[in-house]
């Protein structure tokens, strides 16, 4: 009989049929359920017959241990070179061994525990039970070992890169089925999308220098890293001629362009675009510097472009008129002021200003170029008041207008008494003589008319 946990019970037949028996197992009237063999005795329980029969009952166990594995699952990838394949193992007729790999293990009240070593790829694993009636179970799986961390490149963007753009695309491979996160700036790692071995992501970045780190994990939990620095810099770098200060006509046939150019992100470069042709001078301190040749008469542009190595830009601009024709110097608009300061601009509107001298009057010149004449310029202190007439005098007289009019054609070099005494012009707000360091004309005029009475 197959053991099931069931009593078998063993049946006789009798001559004539029918005839009442007694059946005992082991001299036991129960019938068994148990594994194992027992002598059966069955005897006529009648009384007009007498008869017996022996014989054996074998109940036995056909089905294998009961087997249960705490380990990896069949197809599993593990990156842990040693594997843990502990279980538990119960049959009815006892368990008489466990294997793993045809190594046999320790069994402690129907739990065991073994280390297998793994080595680089598939290792197929076969863990078999056997009971003491030599039934078996058998449980196969095969685990895979991957040490080695996935082959992650970054094709974009380069490492140290300098963009203008807010948003940057981050594209590469890897050479395993894996998971690849992005992250910036330590900030919270995001998934890229994967189609086959190929990644991509696309990413805010913040001004200025950002650290992208890129992290391939495959299934068995190997992990790789690879991070780029990239630089965001949308700002347009300024950019300044300082000399020409302004549009200028020149007679030179070679001139400086100088200028400023700052970038506070990343480095920036200049070009100086002139008569179809480009330089490219170097930049110290934030100050660049070029000489043009100017080949012939004409209008130019001058253009300044300051480029980052972001690709930003910004431009300034210069107009330049070469004139070789004869320039004579013209005074400016500080000709013929009265100020309390030394004069330092519009000192000529043509021509090439000296030094001012004097400490008021002023006076300076403006050369000409090409043989061009130079104009004679000058400025004046205010004049609080003056000294008139001479003293001892009650009103002035000819020799006062005459030495007036010498003074005025250059016979007489006017002295400080001169200025307080002969220069009237012009009269104040109430008529009175009020006068303005410079002897005139109008000077020479004021005192004839108080000559005649008429001031």
């Amino acid at each position: 009989q197959t053991f099931d946990s069931s009593q078998k019970s063993v049946t006789a037949t009798t001559t004539p049929p029918g005839l009442a028996y007694l059946v005992t197992y082991n001299g036991n009237s129960t019938a068994p359920s148990a594994i194992g063999s027992y002598n059966i005795a069955a005897t006529i329980n009648s009384s007009n017959y007498q008869g017996s029969s022996s014989g054996t009952l074998v109940i036995s166990d056909t089905s294998g241990p009961t087997l249960t594995l705490s380990t990896l699952a069949d197809g599993s990838i593990t990156n842990n070179a040693t594997l843990n394949i502990s279980g538990s193992v119960s049959d009815n007729s006892g368990v008489a061994g466990v294997t793993v790999n045809g190594t046999s293990v320790t069994v402690t009240n129907g739990s065991f525990s073994h280390a297998l070593a793994l080595v680089a790829g598939a290792n197929p694993i076969t863990t078999v039970a056997i009971d003491s009636q030599d039934n078996s179970t058998t449980d196969t799986r095969t685990i895979t070992l991957d040490a080695a961390a996935p082959m992650l490149t970054v094709s974009a963007p380069a490492d140290n890169s300098k963009t203008a753009q807010l948003l940057a695309a981050i594209t590469g491979t890897i050479n395993e089925t894996s998971t690849v996160t992005v992250t910036v700036n330590n900030g919270t790692p995001r998934n890229a999308s994967l189609t086959g071995n190929s990644f991509n992501a696309t990413v805010n970045l913040a001004s200025g220098l950002n650290t992208i780190t890129v992290s391939a994990t495959d299934l068995a939990g190997n992990t790789s890293s690879a991070v780029r620095s990239v630089t965001y810099d949308n700002t347009n770098p300024p950019v300044a001629i300082t000399s020409p200060s302004q549009d200028i006509t020149t007679a030179q046939n070679s001139i400086y362009v100088s200028g400023t150019v700052s970038d506070t992100i990343t480095g920036a470069t200049v070009k100086v675009t002139f008569d179809s042709q480009s330089y490219f001078p170097a930049i110290t301190n934030g100050v660049f510097s070029q000489q043009l040749t100017i080949p012939a008469e004409g209008t130019y542009t001058i253009t300044a472009t300051a480029t980052d190595e972001a690709g930003n830009s910004s431009s300034a601009t210069r107009n330049l008129i070469y004139n070789t024709v004869a320039v004579s110097g013209a005074c400016g608009s500080a000709n013929s002021t009265t100020v309390t300061a030394v004069p330092m601009t519009n000192l000529c509107t043509d021509g090439t200003a000296s030094a001012v001298s004097g400490t008021g009057p002023w006076t300076w010149s403006c050369a000409g170029t090409k043989g061009g004449t130079t104009a004679a310029c000058s400025a004046i202190l205010p004049k609080s008041g003056i000294a008139f007439p001479a003293p001892g005098k009650t009103r002035p007289d000819l020799t006062d207008a005459l030495r007036t009019l010498n003074i005025l054609t250059g016979g007489i070099t006017p002295t400080a008494a001169d200025y307080d005494q002969l220069d009237i012009a012009p009269l104040d707000s109430n008529g009175k003589p009020h006068g303005d360091n410079v002897i005139t004309t109008y000077d020479v005029i004021g005192i004839l008319r108080m000559l005649v009475g008429l001031l």
